[in-house]
Order: structure tokens, then sequence, then C-alpha cells
């Protein structure tokens, strides 16, 4: 009884994200065991298949009392009170409910609480000397997940993004909560990496990048040694015009830093972070963005975190106009204090270069504008209203993992996303709800049509007639800012509301009206949820984000899941990263000269790929040209493929060369689909 209270304190502390502060008023806490309502499926075969272990758990009611006082916890069941202390464990198989007594007060989200369960870290590791771990490396070479060519999952839909070098059958196996970027052929992706840490690197954040349009990957293995490390919640952004990636973390060994790290070669390799957070003390949820719009402000970094530490905890503003050189102001820019619950900040920028940072305050979503580059900031606008009532806007969700015989809950959170559209300078920002009757979880959006001086009614985005879950939305905008993507977890497809894919509703944009088509899998895979059995990991954690890109064309989603078993890990699951890109039409998906490419020679020949089978009888040499002079013949290399070719250079002089083909040039054969315009330049 007395690790089953250790374990449930453990749970308390993660959930409300405080495990060092301090706690007022009493808290109780009902614990039941389930009923078979939980089981993934009332088909026996199907449960055997899927649930291929059992565990005990105890079947009884307990009680827990956590007192304020003397930080302690009463625990009564049928057979015995005591009292425990509360190391992190694991709690599995229960679900709870948390009632708060009148007057007390909401805990905020601490870090440390995030991806990693530091204690376990500390105690596999030990502290980190930075001189020492160089001194290994020399030795012995680079420490953590090795990276490498991704090899084929079984499920080749969905292309597999990571390897899972470093892990074990009981740890250092979690791949998730992504991040990912689009430009020419090249897709980068990051997420958390547990493997990363194998054998104490003060890592725990990966990478991966493909260079053919994401067909294939190879995984980037870790991020570069430094002194401060990198502890994951990674978040990319480029700077179009440079080339630049700007790539945050957490710092491992210093929470006062959010790490950025930078590359200009692709994502191929990186500089050492600079600390975008200066004079910061405990910083945690950051985001950060790029103004690409032309003019002033041009090139700037924007990047917000919610400090928890100092005398002056809140949401602060830092920049950058030295392409990531060095940030500002030394202590940042207050947004919005902490002396009130202020968690899950995010930064984007418009068409007209205003910078609006978003984030979850109590029930309410709200938004700051600056006009000035993020000099200043005007009042706080009410976003939405009437989001959950628990800490970070938790929406208590449970989940049975494979050889389990009941569920437990999962963490979850309100925090928005959100996107300007980069042609009218619409808003939209979208979120996840616990909304009135019994549907738990539902994905919402809201508009603003004018700059955010009001929004629109919450959109319920998913389209589902059921009551199952659905999560942990973000968004994208096509460049041309006609259509909007969104896209989440949902377990709408499983009755039991236990398996889950990942989902996407597209709209159609007409100035402020958005037509939404019916919602559809991206997954092709259904998932059972994995959580809290890798040692190093959060015993509630599974990720707390995924975000999309838009190309031309394309919406480009990354998320994890857990279709495939854990090699040796007695029935755990393997959180992998997964990639797919929506076709929005019929379009060039690449080229051969590559765009952005150099080349050495003039080429006679340009090899163009589509995403779709073609009408080849809608093929003309006319469709294709570079710098305007029409292509002499073309040839058909397959039905996604045609090469199209010139007698003589289609240009004299070096410098920027463009390669166009008109809108419906070409038709699509399955159904007429006229080709997507189509631009892209070599030098």
């Amino acid at each position: 009884m007395s690790n089953l209270v250790a374990l449930f304190k453990s749970i308390y502390c993660d959930r409300s994200n405080d495990r060092r502060g301090t706690h007022s008023g009493t808290k109780r806490f009902l614990m039941e065991a389930l009923e078979p309502r939980v089981l993934p499926s009332g088909d026996a075969d199907a449960l055997g298949a899927l649930i291929n272990e059992t565990d005990f758990r105890p079947e009884e009611a307990i009680v827990l009392i956590f007192h304020d006082e003397d930080s302690a916890i009463v625990a009564a069941s049928e057979n015995e009170i005591e009292e425990g202390d509360h190391e992190l464990q694991e709690l599995i198989g229960f679900d709870f409910e948390v009632f708060k007594e009148d007057g007390a007060e909401e805990e905020e989200e601490e870090p440390g609480g995030d991806f990693i369960e530091h204690d376990a870290y500390e105690e596999t590791y030990g502290d980190f000397d930075y001189d020492e771990f160089l001194m290994l490396e020399e030795e012995n070479g680079p420490q953590g997940g090795l990276g490498g060519i991704v090899e084929e999952d079984a499920f080749p839909a969905d292309v597999l993004a990571n390897n899972n070098t470093g892990a074990t059958g009981t740890s250092l196996f979690t791949q998730s909560e992504t991040s990912v970027l689009v430009f020419g052929n090249t897709v980068l992706i990051a997420f958390n990496d547990s493997g990363s840490t194998s054998g104490g690197t003060n890592k725990f954040t990966g990478f991966s990048r493909s260079t053919d349009g994401g067909v294939t990957f190879n995984d980037g293995g870790v991020l570069p040694t430094n002194p401060g490390g990198d502890a994951g919640d990674p978040v990319l952004a480029r700077n179009d015009t440079t080339g630049r990636i700007y790539f945050s973390t957490l710092g491992m060994s210093t929470e006062g830093t959010i790490q950025m790290f930078r590359s200009d070669d692709g994502g191929a390799t990186w500089l050492a972070p600079v600390n975008a957070t200066p004079g910061g003390n405990t910083e945690d949820k950051q985001w950060h963005t790029v103004d690409n719009v032309a003019g002033p402000g041009n090139g700037n970094v924007y990047l917000v975190s919610r400090r928890f530490g100092s005398t002056a905890p809140g949401i602060y503003f830092f920049r950058s106009t030295d392409n990531g050189d060095t940030f500002g102001p030394a202590g940042g820019s207050l947004i919005v204090s902490g002396t009130q619950p202020v968690q899950g900040a995010f930064v984007t920028v418009g068409p007209d270069h205003s910078v609006y940072v978003f984030w979850l305050q109590g029930t309410t979503i709200q938004m700051r504008k600056s006009t000035d580059q993020g000099v200043t900031f005007a009042a706080p606008v009410t976003v939405a209203s009437g989001l959950a009532t628990t800490v970070n806007g938790d929406l208590v969700l449970t989940g049975l993992r494979q050889g389990t015989a009941a569920a437990s809950g999962f963490r979850s959170n309100g925090f928005p996303h959100a996107a300007v559209n980069p042609i009218n300078g619409n808003i939209y920002v979208t979120f996840n709800n616990d909304a009135l009757g019994t549907d738990r979880a539902d994905v919402f959006m809201v508009q603003s049509i004018d700059g955010g001086v009001t929004w629109g009614p919450q959109i319920r985005v998913n389209d589902d007639v059921t009551t199952t879950d659905q999560w942990q939305p973000t968004l994208a905008i096509t460049p041309d800012g006609a259509k909007l993507g969104i896209f989440y977890s949902s377990r709408q497809e499983d009755p039991s509301n236990n398996l889950f894919k990942y989902y996407g509703r597209i709209a159609d944009i007409s100035g402020s009206t958005l037509t939404f088509t019916p919602s559809f899998a991206i997954s092709d895979t259904a998932s059972l949820p994995e959580f809290g059995r890798d040692s190093l990991v959060n015993p509630v954690y599974m990720g707390d984000y995924n975000t999309a890109f838009a190309t031309t064309g394309f919406f480009h989603v990354v998320w994890s899941d857990n279709r495939d078993d854990l090699a040796g890990g007695a029935g755990r699951k393997d959180p992998n990263v997964y990639y797919k890109a929506i076709d929005l039409g019929l379009t060039v998906r690449s080229t051969s000269p590559l765009n952005g490419a150099v080349v050495s020679t003039i080429p006679l020949d340009y090899v163009v790929n589509f995403s779709d089978a073609i009408n080849v009888a809608t093929v003309e040499a006319s469709d294709f040209t570079v710098d305007g002079v029409i292509a002499d013949s073309f040839i058909i290399n397959s039905a996604t493929q045609v090469t199209f070719r010139y007698l003589s250079a289609p240009f004299s002089v070096n410098g920027l060369h463009t390669m166009a083909m008109a809108a419906a040039s070409i038709l699509r054969s399955s159904d007429g689909d006229t080709l997507a315009a189509f631009s892209a330049s070599f030098r």
C-alpha cells in the first residue's frame, strides 16, 4: 500500500505540475477501478489481440487525502490507513476524479514535469559534467541516439521519420511532440527523443531530415553537445530569405535558458546554441517564429516563454534582429504576470508584420498584439472563453495500454495554436475543450477578421457524431491563403474510446467564410495509448503538441503514435514519429534541378515529378518554361514524371533562373483536376 500511496501523489503532482511548489487547501481524490466499458473492443478476439498481457491490479476503491500542512498523504482503504511520501512512480489501473474544497487555488504547471522524469535521469546518469562528457565523446565517439537512415516501417503508407537507436525494453524509446518545416525537397522534423539521452548525454531532443520530399528520412541523431544541454519541447522556424533555420528547446542543466540552435545548411548540421531568454529564470513552454514578410521586420525572430522562477514569473517576450545571434531585451518583455494561471504561449506574425502572442489564462485564451515589431504590445484581448476549469485546461483523458487491465490518465492541455492568413490577415486559433454534454474532448477554432480586435464564435471542428475524444489540434494555411487545415488526434473509429488515429479537416477560405470538407483519417493505422512505461519520461506524458506546415498544393503533417510493439518491451508499444503530405490537388511535387539548387552547367533536360498520375494526352512542350523560354520537346517517363528537353541552352547569363508551369496546363488522369501553377528557381 505504501508504494501505491507514493504513486498516486506522483500523479497528483504531475497533473497539477507543481511538484516543488506549495499547496493551499486540502485536496481529496477518489480512485476506483474502471468498469468494463473502458475496454478497447467488445469483441473478445479483438481484445485478446490487443491486450496480450495482464498485470495484477487491486480491485478496491481507495480514498486519498492530501494534506498541505505536512506535505504527506493519508491513504484510506478497506484494510489499512497509512502515511507515505511522494516518490515519482507510475500509476496503473485506476481512473480518478479530483475534488477541490472551496477557497483552494489551482496549481499551475511547473517546469521539470514536462517531458523528462528528472529524478530517474539523475538516478541513472548522475549530474552532467560537460568537460568529462567531451572527453568521453573524444574517446568513444558521439553518444546518444546516433541517427542514420530510417528503416522502412511495417506500415509504409505513413512515412516513419525516426530511428530508435539507444532504446531498451524499459526506457529510451519515446519519440513524440513534433515540429516540422518544408522547403524545396527538404522536410525537417524535430521531436522529443528520450533515446537521445542514452549514456547520460544531457539531451532529450531529436531531429530527422528528408531531401526527397518526404519519401525517406535520415535520423539526425543528437544536437551539438553544449554545457546547457537540450530538454525537448522542440520548435522549428525558418528565415525564407537567408535559409537560416531556428530550432529552440528547453535547457537541460540550465533551466533559465531556452536554447536556440541554428542551421545554415538546411538542417544537416547545427551551430552551438545561443541563449534565447537572457536574464531568464526557470523558463518553460517556449514558442518562436520568424517574420518572412518583405519590408521592415523581415528576418526578425520572435520568441515567448513561460517563466516560473524569480520574483516576477509570467509569460515573457524576446526577439532577435541580428539573425538569431543575440536575443533581447535582457529579462524579456512581460506579456502577462504569473500571479494568475497562465501557460502555453504561442507567437505568430501577420502579413503587415504585426506580432501576435496567445496564451491560456484560466478558462480563457488571451492575445496581445504588437504593431512595432515587438517593442510594445496592446492590452490583452479575450479570444475564447469557457475552457476546462482544470489545471492547464487538462481534459482528464484516460487510456488502456497493452498489457494492463484498467485505464490510466494521461495529461492534455488547452494551449492555443494560431495562424494568420498571409493574404487577407484573418487570424485563426484552434484549441481543444471539454464542452457541454457527455463528450469529454472536442476540437474548436475561432476567427478574427479585424486584426484580433474582436473574435467570432467557437466552431466545433471535428464532425464525428460520437462522444469519443478529439484533442491536441494544430493548424496551417496554404501560401495562397485559400485553404486552412486543422489536424488532431481522434478516437472516433473506436466505440470504446481508446484506440486513436491522426485526423484532419480542411476548409476552403473565401474572405471570412470557411467551408469545411468532411474530416478524414491521416494515419492509416490505429494506435493504443502508450505512456508511463519509459522510465526516463514523465509518467503521464503522451506528447503535448504536434505541428503542420503548408506549401503550394500540400499540407505536411507530422505526429507520433504507438502502432508498433517495442522490441523486448514486455507489452509496451513504441512511440514513433510519422510524416504524410496531404495532396490538395494536382501539383508539381519536385523537379531536377531542385528548387534552390546551384548547377555547374546549364541543364538541357528538366525532370518534373507530379503529385498524381497525369493525363499524358494533355502534356505539351509549351507547358514548361525556363525564364519564359518554352521547351522544345518532352518525354513521358511515367504516369507521374515528365522530362522537358531543350535543344539549346534556355539562358546564357549566370544568376537566378525560374522554371514555371501555368495553372491548368496539365490535367490529372483520375478526375481531370487541373495543375496548380508552379514556379521554382535555381542558380
